[in-house]
């Protein structure tokens, strides 16, 4: 089986999963901020249907964040402008 490709799908998302996401610019608070507004903006031009400036519309997809860390680490994340909820995964 082939695997479809997001633009054969007009349900397929994204989801980004960061790994380790306390080392990301973590002496950079002003980059932080700039990374969380840029994934934001993602969010936005994928959960609408082509209003930012694309010549035709397209269909809106799901576009999510992972961010692996300790609960310490995701009040770094919130002061930058993050949107944190917790997801918990048992093994």
């Amino acid at each position: 089986m082939t695997p479809s490709k997001p633009e054969d799908d007009d349900s397929a998302g994204l989801v980004l999963v960061v790994l380790d996401a306390a080392g990301v610019l973590v002496n950079d608070p002003a980059g932080l901020r700039v990374l969380v507004n840029l994934l934001e903006y993602a969010h936005q031009a994928y959960s609408s249907s082509g209003d930012l400036g694309e010549t035709r519309p397209r269909p809106v997809r799901p576009f999510h964040v992972v961010l692996q860390m300790d609960e310490e680490e995701a009040e770094r994340w919130a002061q930058a402008g993050a949107e944190i909820e917790e997801l918990v995964v048992e093994c």
